[in-house]
This record gives C-alpha cells, structure tokens and sequence, in this order.
C-alpha cells in the first residue's frame, strides 16, 4: 500500500510539472552526466534544454557548461582558490580608487569588477556606467546577484555569461529585428500608435529579460540560455505581449507603451510566461 501511496504521489508531481510546462529535472540524471570523465557537454546541453535544472544543482552545471569548471574535475580546488584571489585583487582595487565601499550594491560591485578587469576603466565611471551597454549588464549583474550564489561564484558566472552574450550578439541582433507581432489587434494598435517602431525588443533580448521577467522565474529561462538556446528569446516577447495585449490596448501612445514594456513584471504574470515558453520548446 506505502509503494502504492509513493508511485501515485510520484505521478502526481510528474503531471503536475508537465502541467505548468516544466519537465522534471531528474538529479540523479544530472549527477551521472557530471560523473562522467570527461563530461559529455552535448549530452548536457541536450539534458538541460528538455529538462533544466534544480536549483541545487544549477550552480555545478552552468559553472560546467560555462566553462568555469573543467570537464574532468581536475584543479577544481585550485581553480576556485584562483577565482577568489582574483575577486579579492578586484575588490580592493576598486576601494582603493575610491570607487566601492562597504555600501555598494552588488550588482554595481561586480559590474565594476568586470570593467576594471576585462574592459577599459574610465576615468569617469559614472559616465562610463551610464552607456547602453553597461545598463543592460547592470541589470544582468542584478539578476545574478539575486539568484543567491556565493559572491566569488556569481562574479565568475557573470563575467562567462557576458563572454557569451558578446559571441551571440549578432545572432540576438538578427533575431530582435526578424522579431514581429502575432496578435493582429495588437500589431493593428502599435501601429496606429506609432509603438511599433519602438517596441524595446532588443533591449529585451540583449538583457535576456533581467529586470523585466521576475528572477526566481528568469532563472529557469537562463537555464536554456547558458545551454545555448538562444530561440527562447523571441518566444518569450512573443508570450508577453500577449498577456499584456489587454493592458496595451488601452495605451493610446507610444511613449506609455514602451514605458510598459520596460516595467517588471510580477512574480505571478512571470511564472505564467515562462511555464508557456518552457511548454513551447
């Protein structure tokens, strides 16, 4: 009777995540893959583009697909001793020019790190930050600071995941100007509105919607992102305009419709979103 209790339960759960568009990531799949020496990247990538991950082990597996861990598991401990001496290196470089202190923001924090590091410091940093570039890679850094990895690790993820968008940017270019609106309504009112010409997709997708899809949900989409699906982006545009189409059609200008576009979404409409884009692929 308890076996029988235990596989109803189990079915259950299974219905229940095929339900809200979430195949169950199995840990014990995900843990053999890791096992294996080398670790197979493509059978991990197909692994996490069907299932995504658990929350305890995505942190093992974007450091692996990322290339922040080595594929066989070797100098794992003198990697990580290495990422921190320089994360402590970065940290008081910055304190020494006066730039962060004990009060400053993570997301700031680490988006200075990576600047100081990997590109050119201004001498004027408040102008330097305010580019079109670094806003987006601040609201990148904010969502990673709110996924709840340690501090070495978020930098290292972070700072991977930048190398990544540069090497997609042209294919996330192509695909914010193929981008079009299927809702006939919706696409007849954008027009009549003049919002057409400045519906924020690109920005959607070079922020890969930080800022926008609430992060406890974006997480998951990035699950498929750092497993190289970039196509999940204009599906996601694509269900947000429409479960925003009634809001929108009561906005008689552009300027109030982009402005729309750019506000956060809440955690409820999110999960909404995601699970339909999840379902979709």
């Amino acid at each position: 009777m308890a076996a029988s209790t235990g596989d109803e339960e189990k079915n259950f759960r299974s219905t229940y995540y095929n339900k809200i568009g979430c195949k169950r990531a199995d840990e014990k799949a995900v843990d053999k893959l890791l096992e294996e020496k080398p670790i197979d990247i493509n059978k991990l990538i197909q692994y996490v583009n069907k299932f995504g991950l658990t929350p305890c082990r995505r942190i093992v597996v974007w450091k692996t697909l990322l290339g922040i861990k080595s594929l066989t598991g070797e100098d794992d401990e003198y990697i990580s001793g290495i990422h921190k001496r320089v994360c402590d290196l970065l940290e008081s470089a910055l304190c020494s020019m006066s730039l962060i202190d004990d009060k400053t923001k993570n997301n700031t924090k680490l988006l200075l790190m990576y600047i100081l590091e990997v590109k050119d410091l201004s001498s004027d940093v408040e102008k330097q930050l305010s580019s079109q570039d670094n806003i987006s890679f601040n609201a990148i850094a904010t969502s990673f600071d709110n996924f709840g990895f340690p501090f070495v690790d978020t930098y290292w993820l972070m700072r991977a995941f930048f190398y990544k968008l540069e090497e997609q940017k042209q294919n996330i270019m192509k695909m914010a100007q193929k981008f079009t609106v299927d809702d006939k309504d919706l696409e007849k009112h954008l027009e009549e509105t003049g919002a057409i010409d400045v519906l924020p997709i690109s920005v959607w997708f070079y922020r890969c919607f930080s800022g926008i899809i609430h992060d406890s949900c974006l997480v998951k989409i990035w699950d498929r992102l750092i497993a190289n699906s970039f196509k999940a982006l204009p599906l996601i545009a694509r269900y947000i305009l429409l479960e925003l189409k009634d809001s929108l059609l009561t906005k008689s200008s552009a300027t109030e419709i982009r402005k729309t576009l750019l506000e956060p979404i809440q955690q409820t409409l999110s999960e909404t979103i995601v699970a339909q884009v999840l379902e979709s692929k």
